[in-house]
């Protein structure tokens, strides 16, 4: 039941909202990863900037995930269909 979860995450990601294969390989700086990350972290997640300064590390604009911290169970979900698609964008 669970993989298909995150199977069909993966797929609604694709399908519905946009996020196509040619558009997942445009991140190359493992922005998928680093997403799928702040998705799984329980809290604010910092990353250090070019410079060493602290910066917000959600990769994708607004802060943090939409959903972050309202349905822990959906957010790893989400995580894990992100990382999938980072695997998938490095295996092409």
């Amino acid at each position: 039941k669970i993989l298909g979860e995150i199977a069909a995450e993966r797929l609604s990601q694709i399908a519905d909202k946009g996020y196509s294969l040619d558009h997942d390989d445009e991140h190359t700086e493992g922005e998928l990863a680093w997403a799928a990350a702040c998705y799984a972290a329980t809290g604010d997640v910092l990353c250090y900037d070019d410079n060493g300064a602290v910066a917000n590390g959600y990769p994708f604009g607004g802060g943090r995930p939409k959903s972050h911290g309202r349905d822990r169970r959906r957010d790893l979900i989400k995580a894990a269909a992100l990382c999938i698609a980072e695997i998938q964008r490095l295996h092409r």
